[in-house]
């Protein structure tokens, strides 16, 4: 009897403890658990509520609260700023081996590393969402986790990985048969052929998110689709018809789409020349606005500042503006992303390598291994020693060409005319200490050479002439006041034609300018127009502008270049002065 009853009492025991640890969660947890994604406000209320009394309940119910929590702050953007507690709930998961909850925890963590502006341990742990979803039967979680991976690539400008995902999230939702998250997936795909100058595929994916949109007749998503038209058709400068969808959307904006929706208006308001509108426009991004769309506010602001002559209110908004740009350099990690992404594909390959590896013999594997390391080594020893050979001897010829470029330089300049002067003094002082010895020869030579010096000046000094001339007409010439203008007018558009017109003027105002800097080192499209703006005094914080690229990666050309002709590290202010003065 005793071990039966000693059995009796172990199961009584398992029983409670089970029964413990699946406690049915409390009823406003499962209410904001059942709204938390058609109403994510009023769940983060009642989650708030329940705060003080979750520490009562079991761990599980705990750290799902946290889960959930976390969820609903971010259905309703309001950003996180902190990671403490989903690493205490992705610590649970991890630890119990939860393949319910541990796609979401890893999803949701990667959420809070993207609003503290961490995009590379966001992507990490996106990735991560991924993977613990793949035999999950949730495509809705799975199409989230993409799309939000796309929306991270898409803010990096990595359009081509964004277009992946987006294009998974769609697959997944189709499966899923979500007709609402499908709206977003189209919306997404079409801003990202907006990202890539895809103008025509745009426009059909915004279309057809807004046709899904109708079918479903919901009116909050219409206007969003309706945000994504209108700001395409203000990038096509189709201004009545993005006028007349802005016209036409809720006013009741709702938060996340804020920004965008007062970007789009003030942008456009700004082309059609309304700057009231403008300005109040941009004042409502710079108290609703992410950090982009202030960052745009406060160059759109200075931008009519500087017409309406405002000099201090510009001065201002530039200043704000550099800080926000410095804010978004600091979150952007383009290259950082790219190296996780091709980390994640590369070890997935090798995880699947691992497996095929196994079936092979170890010792065949070290030895082939060897070989081919030596054989390598090898290899790379002999390419080394070439290479150096080879880039010696064009070290060589790259120092011959500066040192010819620099004593032709020299040979046209105003110092060298003073210096020729100085050696016609000498010889007129010398040609009169000869006039007394009755050495005609002597006096002859010597006055030869003074009449060479002199013609040599006068030579000089009509080339010189010639190329103040040359850069006077050049300073009045069409391309070169429209590249001037385009600066403080952003409705002046840069073409590739004006480009080609602007490189013609200056290689014949300076002596084939662009052949003789290609002749030094090959140069790349944009580090030529670099070199073009410079040589023409275009200020150097506007040359970012007119060439699409971020101040930082202007800089860092500069730099690279001077590296390039000279070898050598620098400043980027010398590179600026050697092309002013080549």
């Amino acid at each position: 009897m005793k071990p039966s009853i000693q059995f009796l009492f172990t199961l009584i025991f398992l029983f409670c403890l089970y029964s413990c640890n699946n406690k049915p969660y409390p009823r406003p947890m499962q209410i904001a658990d059942s709204i938390v994604i058609q109403d994510p406000d009023s769940a983060v209320l009642l989650l708030e509520k329940l705060e003080k009394d979750i520490i009562k309940e079991p761990e599980n119910t705990r750290m799902y609260y946290y889960l959930l929590y976390t969820k609903a702050k971010d259905k309703a953007y309001i950003p996180h700023t902190s990671d403490s507690l989903m690493q205490r709930v992705l610590h649970y998961y991890q630890s119990n081996k939860d393949k319910k909850h541990l796609p979401e925890a890893y999803y949701y963590t990667g959420c809070v590393y993207r609003d503290l502006g961490d995009a590379p341990q966001a992507l990490d742990y996106f990735n991560k969402a991924i993977e613990a979803s793949k035999k999950s039967p949730d495509y809705k979680v799975i199409s989230l986790i993409y799309s939000q991976t796309g929306t991270l690539y898409l803010y990096q400008d990595i359009y081509d990985l964004a277009m992946n995902a987006f294009k998974e999230a769609y697959n997944y939702n189709k499966m899923a048969k979500d007709s609402v998250r499908i709206v977003y997936n189209l919306r997404d795909i079409g801003r990202t052929f907006t990202g890539l100058n895809n103008a025509d595929s745009a426009l059909c994916y915004y279309k057809k998110s807004y046709e899904q949109a109708l079918k479903i007749k919901d009116k909050h998503l219409i206007d969003v689709t309706q945000y994504g038209l209108a700001s395409l058709y203000v990038q096509l400068h189709k201004y009545n018809l993005a006028k007349q969808i802005l016209q036409s959307t809720s006013r009741d904006i709702k938060r996340g789409y804020a920004s965008g929706v007062y970007s789009i208006s003030a942008d456009l308001y700004y082309k059609l020349g309304k700057t009231d509108s403008a300005v109040y426009f941009f004042n409502k991004m710079l108290n609703e606005g992410t950090v982009y769309a202030k960052q745009s506010a406060h160059w759109g602001l200075a931008s009519i500042a500087i017409e309406k002559s405002d000099c201090n209110t510009a001065i201002k908004q530039l200043r704000d503006y550099n800080t926000y740009t410095d804010s978004i350099q600091k979150i952007t990690a383009t290259e950082t992303i790219k190296k996780k992404h091709s980390l994640y594909n590369y070890q997935l390959r090798e995880n699947e390598n691992n497996k095929l590896r196994r079936k092979n013999a170890y010792q065949t594997l070290w030895i082939g291994y060897a070989s081919i390391a030596v054989i390598l080594l090898l290899a790379f020893i002999v390419s080394y020693i070439q290479y150096n050979k080879r880039k010696k001897a064009q070290w060589q010829i790259q120092l011959n060409k500066l040192k010819q470029i620099k004593e032709e330089q020299y040979k046209r300049s105003i110092q060298f005319i003073e210096e020729n002067k100085i050696q016609i003094k000498k010889l007129e002082e010398t040609l009169q200490l000869t006039k007394g010895e009755y050495n005609t020869l002597k006096e002859k030579l010597l006055k030869a050479q003074k009449n060479a010096i002199e013609q040599t000046n006068t030579q000089i000094k009509a080339k010189l002439k010639e190329e103040e001339l040359a850069e006077m007409n050049l300073k009045k010439s069409d391309i070169y006041i429209l590249f001037h203008k385009s600066v403080n007018d952003s409705t002046l558009k840069i073409t590739n034609d004006d480009w080609d017109a602007l490189q013609e003027a200056v290689d014949n105002t300076y002596n084939l300018f662009t052949q003789r800097l290609n002749a030094l080192y090959p140069i790349s499209e944009i580090e030529k127009r670099i070199c073009l703006l410079i040589k023409i005094s275009i200020p150097i914080k506007d040359i970012p502008y007119l060439v699409s690229r971020s101040k930082q990666a202007v800089t860092s050309a500069r730099k690279r270049l001077y590296e390039k002709i000279y070898g050598e590290s620098c400043a980027p202010e010398t590179f600026d002065a050697f092309i002013s003065e080549f």
